[in-house]
């Protein structure tokens, strides 16, 4: 079987490793091919490298602070719960202007794309209602672990949250199911920081990919049929 062949990508990655791990990898495994970078793929990894680490430093520690949100325990010694207490700065002129850039910041977009891929389009990209609660219902259970087991006020929740994102229209189109998870981050990050919002997004990919898809597939139709 042949190797797949390696992209710029995944050369910039190896990039990272320590050099000396690079060299022990050269040597145990014969097979892997060499990459060859041009001097204008040098100068580009030379420069991004060290905000590459700076970056993914920052996600780390957000992933850390971030944490606490999908704990069950997280409401227990708070005035309000967290989905109910909002912050006033974060609608500062600062602020407001710092999330709408967000948006449209690359890095936050391709992590929003990432996560978009649970939702399953129909051949003329359109986002049914079943589909569109299928996966949101597991959000729900990660997020809303104070009413898990209020499946009435689950269906209430869901339902209110396609309505509310598919503005009557009975499917959604990508781009708006892109306006409705950022949304998402945008009200449960704490901060207005790029490494929260691509760090929510992490997080929540490793906690989804957790859950048992049986369960949620039966819980769905439990839910909506009560």
């Amino acid at each position: 079987m042949q190797n797949k062949e390696i992209s710029f990508e995944d050369s910039l990655r190896q990039s990272q490793l320590p050099q000396q791990q690079k060299q022990s990898k050269k040597k145990t495994s014969k097979q892997d091919k060499q990459v060859k970078f041009t001097d204008e793929e040098i100068k580009i990894i030379e420069m991004l490298t060290p905000q590459v680490k700076q970056q993914q430093q920052a996600i780390k520690i957000a992933n850390g602070k971030l944490d606490f949100l999908f704990d069950g325990s997280r409401d227990v010694n708070l005035v309000k719960p967290y989905h109910e207490d909002g912050d006033e700065n974060m609608y500062s002129k600062e602020n407001i202007t710092k999330r709408r850039k967000l948006k449209s910041d690359p890095e936050v977009v391709q992590s929003i794309e990432a996560f978009m891929s649970h939702y399953q389009f129909d051949i003329n990209n359109k986002l049914i209602k079943e589909n569109y609660l299928k996966t949101h219902i597991r959000l729900a259970y990660l997020l809303r672990k104070d009413v898990e087991e209020d499946k009435e006020e689950i269906k209430f929740l869901l339902l209110e949250d396609w309505e509310h994102d598919s503005k009557g229209n009975g499917f959604m189109t990508k781009a708006e199911l892109f306006d409705s998870l950022f949304e998402l981050v945008d009200t449960w990050t704490p901060d207005a920081e790029k490494s929260e919002y691509i760090g929510f997004f992490e997080l929540l990919e490793q906690k989804y990919k957790r859950q048992q898809d049986e369960k949620f597939e039966q819980l769905y139709y439990e839910i909506m049929e009560s």
